[in-house]
C-alpha cells in the first residue's frame, strides 16, 4: 500500500493505531516484536582501504609524480 495516497483512516487501520498514537503497552509490544526503529550502521572501511582510496585522488597522483621527478633529477645530477 502506498500510504501517501491513502486516507488517514485507512493508514491508521492498517497499522493498528488511532489518531492518539499507540498505547504504552502496544508500543512496548511492538518494540519487543520488531526491535528499535534504527538503521544498521554501514560497514566502515579499514585503514588500508582508506589509504588505497586516497592514492586514487588526482592531486595525490600529480604530487607523487612531481616528487618522483624531483628525486630522479636530484639523483641524476650527482
Amino acid at each position: 500500500m502506498k500510504e501517501y495516497l491513502a486516507s488517514t483512516e485507512d493508514v491508521l487501520k492498517e497499522v493498528s493505531s488511532d489518531m492518539n498514537g499507540l498505547s504504552s503497552k502496544e508500543a512496548e509490544s511492538r518494540l519487543e516484536k520488531n526491535g528499535k526503529n534504527k538503521l544498521d550502521e554501514p560497514k566502515k572501511d579499514g585503514i588500508i582501504k582508506k589509504f588505497i582510496k586516497s592514492l586514487a585522488d588526482p592531486m595525490i597522483i600529480m604530487l607523487l609524480a612531481a616528487a618522483r621527478n624531483i628525486c630522479f633529477y636530484c639523483s641524476s645530477s650527482e
